[in-house]
């Protein structure tokens, strides 16, 4: 998924967004991911999809993710579309650093309200979006778990 914010924040809405879905989906699997990301399913994500005035077409792409170091470095590829490279922070311990309790944690359900902080190097290329290239320095990974009807 990318969104396009206007800004200043992302809480002013209007934001323009497009879904990328992995090409080995089938086609049911491909309209029950797209249910649940625009917020169809009800959970955390249909909060989001308020903020969304304009949905662009889903694009089907192979989507490639690599995890190695333990899963403490991730690499996603999304087509000719984006690359995200992440890697966990750890302390002078060696321990891996987390935020408990932040917002974004608790609005989309992340296991115990926790996030791993992982600074991410991103680059997005998609010539329907407001901004068609961007770049981006920030990140955070997390578990969850959505169940619904």
């Amino acid at each position: 998924m990318r969104l396009d914010w206007p800004g200043p924040t992302q809480f002013d809405g209007n934001a323009t967004n497009r879904l990328y879905i992995d090409d080995a989906a089938d086609t049911n699997q491909h309209k029950e991911l797209e249910d649940i990301l625009q917020g169809k399913r009800g959970g955390p994500m249909q909060m989001l999809s308020q903020l969304v005035a304009k949905w662009l077409p889903t694009m089907t792409t192979r989507i490639d993710i690599k995890e190695d170091n333990d899963g403490h470095n991730i690499t996603a590829r999304v087509g000719k579309f984006g690359e995200i490279k992440a890697q966990q922070l750890r302390n002078q311990a060696g321990r891996v650093m987390t935020v408990q309790g932040a917002g974004f944690a608790l609005v989309f359900q992340f296991e115990n309200d926790v996030l791993t902080l992982a600074p991410s190097g991103s680059q997005w290329s998609d010539s329907d979006m407001p901004h068609t290239q961007i770049t981006t320095r920030l990140g955070a990974a997390g578990k969850f778990s959505w169940s619904g009807n």
